[in-house]
């Protein structure tokens, strides 16, 4: 669990987890530096459940770099990134660990999601239709490349700790949850727990924008060139390029990636204009 500034929820999502279903598991926490009661309500948590082990940056080091520094921390066969203000229901991982088990072809295992709002009450929501089960990588990474709207609950499910080792984790820059995915889609399947048994907490107002999304993966105040779409891009094609995936399939991949990238073109040409506007009011 990585957080910063987490006390609203904090209690909240602690119980869920430490209530779960199966219960052999290592509950890593990583504070991002938190200013606010974050670091107390840990401590006392880690002092009641011997599973808890808390650790805190002397700096904030960007969202990224915190999920990855979970990660590097943890040491069990399959791993869970977990939001401090998200909720699981008592059987979320004992679902998805058999799964995991029962199939190794699956890579990551996670139930149906319900989003909820900032006092808990469920949001109307439209599910993705998503062929993320699919045996062909060809379809799995060319539904991860389009647009969708709850794409990203699969980041939260369990996942195979193997599987996630051969990606490049999160990158420190916008969209990294939606790049990781796309690299494991290349490594194996996922598969959808037909139960809702996770709910996702959505603050109102909690759209960032472009500069505030980048400061919370990277943790840099003050950038202002940015090409994020360009960026995306590239991160896809490196994400294939390192995989070991036959070269023809390589090929239909990239294929798939330059028709994605074609159909947002316009994307690109916002990042130019954008940055040629910032470029010349600095001149004038």
């Amino acid at each position: 669990m990585p957080l910063y500034n987490a006390e609203r929820y904090l209690r909240e999502t602690l119980n869920a987890i430490l209530g779960q279903t199966f219960s052999d598991f290592e509950l890593i926490i990583s504070d991002n530096a938190s200013t606010d009661a974050t670091a107390a309500i840990c401590q006392e948590y880690t002092a009641g459940d011997g599973r808890i082990r808390y650790v805190q940056n002397h700096r904030n080091l960007g969202a990224a770099r915190n999920f990855n520094r979970v990660f590097e921390l943890s040491t069990g066969k399959y791993f869970k990134w977990a939001a401090a203000d998200d909720v699981c229901l008592p059987a979320f991982l004992e679902r998805c660990v058999r799964v995991l088990e029962s199939d190794a072809d699956v890579v990551i295992a996670y139930p149906r999601t319900q989003v909820i709002d900032e006092d808990g009450t469920a949001v109307t929501m439209a599910r993705d239709e998503l062929r993320l089960d699919s045996t062909d990588v060809r379809a799995r990474f060319a539904d991860l490349l389009s647009p969708m709207r709850y794409t990203n609950y699969p980041f939260y499910g369990v996942m195979v700790r193997s599987a996630l080792q051969r990606t490049r984790l999160m990158i420190p820059y916008r969209a990294a949850d939606r790049c990781l995915l796309a690299e494991l889609g290349l490594h194996g399947r996922f598969r959808e727990i037909d139960e809702v048994l996770f709910y996702r907490r959505k603050a109102r107002g909690s759209a960032r924008g472009l500069e505030r999304e980048v400061e919370y993966n990277t943790g840099h105040v003050g950038k202002r060139f940015y090409f994020q779409n360009w960026r995306i891009c590239w991160e896809h094609h490196r994400s294939v390029g390192r995989s070991k995936l036959p070269t023809p399939v390589k090929l239909d991949l990239y294929r798939s990636l330059w028709r994605w990238a074609f159909q947002n073109r316009s994307r690109y040409r916002y990042d130019i204009a954008r940055n040629l506007k910032i470029l010349l009011k600095r001149g004038s």
